[in-house]
């Protein structure tokens, strides 16, 4: 009864069909808040780290419902950034709770895109990326 709207590739694979077979999302901004979720799955592409859409979907003022991964509880904080989910059975319990009560998750909506802001912008990995250079070659720019 609720609507879904699917993005990326291989959905054909579990007799679903994609919107788009590619996950970019014009408008992402608008798109991701106006939703009650937004569920992350890792693709084949995705081996270690993380990609950019839970950063994206967390800034752009929606709820990240993600698959868990390793690298998860280094980025986000579970429950207070995120919702996330191991298993099939975790997923639809948790999709359960978001579609009876979806205010109840304003909190990690805010706190997920004040993590964003705060740790995990573009001038926020720039900056790591230009500091490590400076140590590893001894660089001084």
């Amino acid at each position: 009864g609720e609507e879904l709207d699917l993005f990326g590739q291989g959905c054909s694979k579990l007799r679903l069909t994609a919107v788009e077979a590619h996950s970019g999302v014009l408008d992402a901004g608008d798109f991701y808040s106006s939703c009650k979720a937004s569920l992350n799955l890792f693709g084949g592409c995705v081996h270690r780290g993380m990609p950019l859409r839970p950063f994206e979907i967390c800034c752009s003022g929606g709820l990240l419902f993600t698959q868990y991964n390793r690298e998860l509880p280094a980025l986000f904080d579970i429950g207070r950034d995120c919702v996330a989910f191991r298993t099939t059975d975790e997923m639809l319990a948790q999709m359960d709770r978001i579609l009876t009560a979806p205010g109840e998750f304003d909190a990690i909506v805010q706190a997920g895109r004040q993590r964003v802001l705060r740790d995990h912008t573009w001038d926020h990995r720039v900056r790591r990326i230009v500091t490590a250079a400076k140590e590893r070659f001894g660089v001084s720019w």
